[in-house]
């Protein structure tokens, strides 16, 4: 009886202690109904697993006589936000689960290629295609925050895909620092030989690019068939830096000695720009207005069968357009070189960055608004664009949205004793009651597991039941409210006999919650809770059986258990009940 005389003891704190932690359970359950957390609705979110959006605002007055079909946008600013440490949101160091979507909320998210991403400011340099690039106001989200994404999500080829016309012959963004030079296009069109002063770690216009000595500096783009363009019709552009006397060397080069036959962008005499085909003569634009400076210059030519036309930081050179007709010659023993001419000098001494050659005459309008993109994407240097940038591609990137988020981790209504590890003398017992609660008031599911592991250990796997496919789980307060169950009530999980717990044996068991209405992505597991199965205890430990030591009043005789006294069937009645 000196046993059973220590429990009583217990008690009294243990009743305190439960009416204590029921009614603040209540307390916050009822604020959650009346005021919930303020979310995205899901059916306006891209994908669950994505915890935060923002909105890109594009500014329409620098997209020049648009719509522009499947355009490469340049989005590039830094935002905290989107740092992995300290305090960012995005969760992969690559900035995988970094991903782009319009406003429509299509399935299929944007094609993009990551250029560059800092994980420890939040700056992010990213060509997104976008279908249609308007001459107004565009739109379109970044969703980051996603810790199931652990692979890259780009689609490099895909964002130089113009809906599978693939005009793009090669994309070099010549920034990487060792290795080959990659062809973002689906050409596949790699460098075969650099050699130049420093390679992808220069200062470059978008990212890194390469230094050329002016001397015997180039890289080797080789000579294919994608490269090789007889049409009528080509466009080439680089971002260069050059010295302030710069002459007579190429920039880009996929032609014979006299420019009789391939395309080129050469410095020309007289410190100017020149642009040429060859259609069995060379057919060359010479820039009036242009004179060399230290500054990055956007050089662009193009030829669409009727003309010759350059471009110099998106605005086309007075001396444009040029006529000129007929096919390109080709060029197939010519390899493309960056730097210099196939061939002894005529090296170009600077820097060049972004390179690409198309196998379709870029629009002036096309042309202004790559200018526009990439000269001044916005933001760059800050520390996001919650105010509208002058002047600047993005205009303004919008607050922080928060997705549709998993349940709260359920937290058990009863509270763990001071004894810690409970005996149950009952081989299917109730492992509990728990609830959850849900932000945006969603219905709720749970998964429970027990395991005699505490680790939980993958082998052998713990036992799992979930709500909406297995008998057990009951509303304690509605008790005709089934799977997924009211967010923030009592639901309690008892084991069935195909489940049935072993006799002298210690489990461990632990719930989570999903929301299947809205995110549909499990929460955390609660804090496990331990159970030891006892088919013949001792008078001292049959308290710790059953939920009944939370509630027995042990003032009452009838309640109390003598020496002689055996419990009955179960040990879950006692005398006087």
């Amino acid at each position: 009886m000196r046993a059973v005389s220590f429990h009583h003891t217990k008690k009294e704190h243990l009743q305190v202690a439960v009416a204590s932690l029921l009614l603040a359970a209540l307390l916050v359950s009822s604020w959650l109904r009346l005021f919930p957390v303020p979310r995205a609705n899901a059916s306006d979110w891209f994908n669950p697993g994505y915890q935060q959006r923002k909105l890109i605002t594009i500014d329409g007055a620098q997209i020049i006589t648009g719509p522009h079909a499947y355009f490469p946008v340049l989005v590039s600013f830094t935002d905290p936000a989107l740092r992995t440490t300290p305090s960012g949101k995005v969760t992969n160091v690559n900035g995988y689960d970094i991903i782009f979507t319009d406003t429509s909320h299509t399935p299929a998210k944007l094609p993009h290629e990551i250029e560059a991403y800092d994980p420890a400011t939040g700056a992010i340099k990213m060509w997104v295609r976008i279908s249609s690039l308007a001459a107004a106001t565009n739109q379109l989200y970044l969703y980051y925050g996603n810790s199931s994404i652990t692979t890259s999500q780009q689609d490099i080829t895909g964002t130089w895909s113009e809906n599978g016309a693939n005009n793009y012959k090669g994309v070099w963004h010549l920034k990487e620092t060792s290795g080959s030079h990659a062809d973002s296009t689906s050409n596949g069109n790699n460098s075969t030989l650099i050699n130049v002063l420093t390679q992808g770690s220069a200062v470059g216009k978008i990212d890194g690019s390469d230094e050329f000595n002016g001397t015997s500096n180039y890289v080797d783009m080789g000579d294919t068939a994608s490269l090789n363009i007889t049409g009528t019709q080509v466009t080439a552009s680089a971002w260069v830096k050059g010295t302030p006397l710069v002459n007579n060397t190429y920039i880009v080069s996929k032609s014979n000695a006299d420019g009789t036959v391939g395309y080129s962008i050469y410095t020309g005499a007289t410190n100017k720009i020149r642009f040429f085909i060859g259609n069995g003569v060379l057919q060359g634009v010479l820039s009036t207005t242009f004179v060399w400076d230290t500054n990055w210059r956007y050089i662009v030519g193009t030829y669409d069968g009727t003309s010759v036309r350059l471009y110099v930081d998106g605005v086309q050179d007075p001396a444009s357009p040029l006529a000129a007709t007929g096919a390109i010659t080709s060029s197939a023993t010519f390899p493309l070189n960056i730097g210099r001419y196939n061939g002894t000098g005529l090296a170009f001494p600077g820097t060049i960055d972004e390179v690409r050659i198309s196998s379709f005459a870029r629009s002036a309008g096309w042309i202004q608004t790559e200018y526009n993109n990439q000269n001044n994407p916005g933001c760059q240097g800050g520390v996001g664009c919650a105010t509208p940038q002058a002047g600047a591609f993005v205009l303004a990137l919008g607050g922080e949205e928060l997705g549709n988020s998993p349940p709260s981790v359920p937290g058990p209504l009863e509270p763990i004793p001071a004894f810690a590890n409970k005996y149950i003398n009952d081989t299917t017992p109730d492992l509990g009651t728990f609830s959850s609660t849900d932000a945006e008031s969603n219905d709720v599911e749970y998964e429970i597991q027990w395991d005699t592991d505490p680790n939980f250990a993958l082998t052998p796997d713990p036992i799992t039941r979930i709500s909406t496919t297995d008998i057990g789980f009951v509303n304690t307060e509605n008790g005709a409210d089934t799977s997924p169950f009211t967010q923030g009530q009592a639901i309690r999980f008892t084991l069935q006999p195909a489940d049935a717990l072993l006799n002298n044996t210690t489990y461990w068991w632990r719930v989570r919650a999903r929301d299947p209405a809205g995110g549909n992505s499990w929460g955390g597991y609660s804090a496990s809770r331990s159970i030891t199965i006892n088919l013949s205890p001792e008078t001292e430990s049959w308290l710790q059986t059953t939920s009944d030591q939370f509630t027995t009043i042990l003032t009452d005789p009838d309640n109390v258990l003598t020496d002689t006294e055996a419990s009955p069937p179960g040990g879950v009645k006692v005398k006087g009940w």
